[in-house]
């Protein structure tokens, strides 16, 4: 079975990033797969406090103690990741930089064994942000900030969905990104049937 794991990277469930989770999700299971989400404001997550302690081969990536080490056994178990985050402060939320942050353990830059051990997996990211003009709203601070984290920890980055929206649910008055969405979450079932050499 080919398994995605989401990382849900909003604070407000049911909102409009998670509308986009939601419709990638829905897709990657309908065309045969299993998801695993994971709200990530629901789990005791520290920032990384430079300590360079993932600079030394070790059994894990990180000393800290806490929900990141099965954010780190979800991926790795996973064939294929999805981020989602709204844009806050041209930039994704706390939430999942703090994740992001600690993959510093899985950059292809290190010398231990979990250097680049996304290992290929395909990483798609989906965003909502407010303001509409992606030039301004920190849109491409923000990809920019996923995609360079996704494919120094060894993953291969297969695309971004965005949209704005404000109020929640507002999202859903955009049928044609949410349709991107499943598609998103149709080719992350694809490229993860790929790595496994099944398509």
């Amino acid at each position: 079975m080919t398994r995605l794991v989401c990382l849900l990277g909003s604070p407000r469930r049911s909102g409009n990033t998670d509308l986009l989770a939601d419709a990638a999700c829905r897709a990657f299971q309908e065309a045969g797969g299993e998801v695993e989400t994971l709200a990530l404001n629901k789990l005791d997550l520290s920032p990384c406090t430079g300590c360079d302690w993932c600079k030394q081969d070790h059994e894990r990536p990180c000393i800290i103690d806490d929900d990141m080490q099965r954010v780190y056994d979800c991926m790795l178990s996973a064939d294929a990741i999805l981020w989602s985050t709204p844009v806050y402060s041209w930039a994704p939320s706390v939430e999942l930089k703090i994740v992001l942050d600690r993959q510093f353990a899985w950059g292809d830059y290190q010398t231990t064994r979990w250097a680049a051990v996304l290992a290929g997996r395909p990483v798609g990211a989906v965003m909502a942000y407010g303001d509409p003009d992606p030039a301004t709203n920190g849109f491409y601070h923000c990809y920019h900030i996923v995609r360079v984290v996704a494919t120094a920890s060894g993953g291969r980055f297969v695309g971004c969905v965005h949209g704005a929206a404000s109020a929640r649910g507002d999202i859903r008055q955009h049928p044609t990104v949410l349709d991107d969405a499943a598609a998103l979450g149709h080719k992350l079932y694809e490229a993860g049937l790929r790595r496994q050499g099944l398509a």
